[in-house]
């Protein structure tokens, strides 16, 4: 089952949703496509978007729910190539070239990548005691 942060960027007030998806989980459009790889995906929704607004104000009770629980969408990386910069050294991380506002800083990067990594620490430790 996935899992969801939602925290705000302490560099530029952004409140973002990031979603841990697992395999077998559900994602995409819709969440109409189903994860099929070991490796977790990390999703990015921006929750302070003109359009997750709309979304929360639709008529559409499914769009609703995804604009009150996520936000618009903005990327997906898999968890390991997010492992593979050091956050603490970077100024952080352009989530979508096309829109300005969608750039995590490296503050930010550093604490989302920490608390990820230990959900995914923590589950290691309850299968190992459930095996």
């Amino acid at each position: 089952m996935s899992v969801i942060y939602k925290t705000t960027d302490p560099e530029t007030g952004i409140k973002w949703c990031a979603r841990l998806v697992f395999q077998g989980d559900s994602y995409g459009l819709n969440h109409c496509l189903e994860h099929d790889e070991a490796d977790p995906l990390v999703e990015f929704y921006d929750m302070d978007s003109r359009a997750a607004e709309m979304m929360r104000q639709s008529d559409n009770p499914r769009e609703r729910y995804e604009g009150e629980e996520y936000g618009q969408f903005v990327s997906r990386y898999y968890l390991s190539t997010l492992n593979e910069t050091d956050w603490t050294k970077s100024n952080g991380l352009n989530l979508h070239g096309g829109v300005d506002r969608w750039s995590a800083s490296g503050g930010y990067m550093a604490d989302i990548m920490a608390t990820l990594n230990l959900e995914m620490s923590e589950r290691a430790k309850l299968g190992k005691r459930l095996s």
